[in-house]
């Protein structure tokens, strides 16, 4: 069974009604990224919520890892979720920002709970 997980930026974060906020976990700041884990090839491995550098640089809106000054990622777990009219809801918050700010993630059960980063941060 998959998990659909929503993986926000910090500016579409910032949109969302107070009640939803509640919904969503930091995941991660990224940040001096030229100082990451990089395979033999010189590449970022990804993480859990990013391939590769360029899916992060397509979802923070910069060419080049190097300009990720900071971006603060959130994450929200849901059961039921309809793949045109939830995702429609938050491009609705992502539009006109830098970058896309959204991705929607497919992931095994168990993922969304061995994954958060750190659910008491307040950002």
């Amino acid at each position: 069974m998959k998990e659909t997980i929503v993986i926000i930026g910090k500016e579409v974060y910032k949109k969302l009604p107070a009640k939803e906020k509640k919904e969503f976990y930091h995941f991660e700041r990224y940040k001096r990224m030229y100082e990451r884990e990089t395979s033999k090839d010189g590449d970022w491995v990804g993480d859990d919520a990013f391939d590769n550098l360029d899916d992060l640089c397509k979802f923070s809106g910069v060419e080049d890892a190097d300009d990720i000054d900071f971006l603060d990622v959130y994450t929200c777990c849901y059961k039921v979720f309809d793949d045109e009219e939830d995702k429609e809801y938050f491009e609705d918050f992502a539009k006109g920002l830098k970058g896309t700010q959204l991705k929607i993630k497919k992931a095994n059960q168990g993922w969304y709970k061995n994954n958060i980063y750190d659910p008491d941060y307040i950002g």
